[in-house]
C-alpha cells in the first residue's frame, strides 16, 4: 500500500528498540545509550542521535537538535496557545454542549481547537452521540508555569 504524504506536513520520531553501546577509550568502561531516531516520510529524510536515555531531558534534546537540523525551529509557545483558546471557547459555550464537543474530539482522535470550533460553529453534537466510556487521560502540568516565561528554549547538552 503507498501512502501519500505532503512535504513537511508529518515528522515520524521514535527511540530504536535496542539499546546500543561503545566503550570509554579513557575507562573502558561500557556505556549503554538510547537511539532517537526521526523521519520525514515524504523525501525519507532521516535523523538519528544517541542519547543516554530515553528521559523526557533527553527526548527534548534530541527533538530539539533534529528540528534545528532540519531547518525547523520548535515553538512550545503553539501548545499553550491553543490551551488558552480552547479555554477562552469553553467560557464562551454552553458547558454541555462543549463538554459533548470535547468527547465527540475524542472519539475522533482530533484534539485541535479547529476542529472543536467546527464541531460547535456546525452544530455537530446533536448529529451522533458520542462514546462515554473514552476518559480524557490525567496528565500533571510537568513544567510549571515557568517554563512558558523562558524566552528561549534551554536544552541539556551531553
Amino acid at each position: 500500500m503507498v501512502l501519500q504524504h505532503t512535504a513537511g506536513e508529518k515528522l515520524f520520531i521514535d527511540f530504536a528498540g535496542t539499546k546500543l553501546s561503545y566503550i570509554d577509550p579513557q575507562t573502558g568502561q561500557v556505556i549503554y545509550c538510547q537511539v532517537f531516531v526521526a523521519c520525514l516520510p515524504y523525501s525519507d529524510y532521516s535523523f538519528a542521535l544517541a542519547v543516554k536515555s530515553q528521559c523526557v531531558e533527553d527526548f527534548i534534546y534530541a527533538l530539539g537538535c533534529c528540528l534545528h537540523e532540519l531547518g525547523g525551529v520548535p515553538h512550545p509557545e503553539q501548545l499553550y496557545k491553543t490551551c488558552d483558546g480552547l479555554l477562552s471557547l469553553q467560557r464562551k459555550t454552553d458547558p454541555d454542549i462543549f463538554s459533548k464537543a470535547c468527547l465527540m474530539a475524542i472519539e475522533h482522535k482530533n484534539l485541535s481547537y479547529k476542529f472543536i470550533l467546527n464541531i460547535l460553529n456546525n452544530k455537530m453534537i446533536g448529529q451522533q452521540e458520542t462514546k462515554q466510556e473514552q476518559l480524557l487521560p490525567n496528565r500533571t502540568n510537568i513544567r510549571g508555569k515557568e517554563y512558558y516565561t523562558q524566552s528561549t528554549l534551554k536544552f541539556k547538552s551531553l
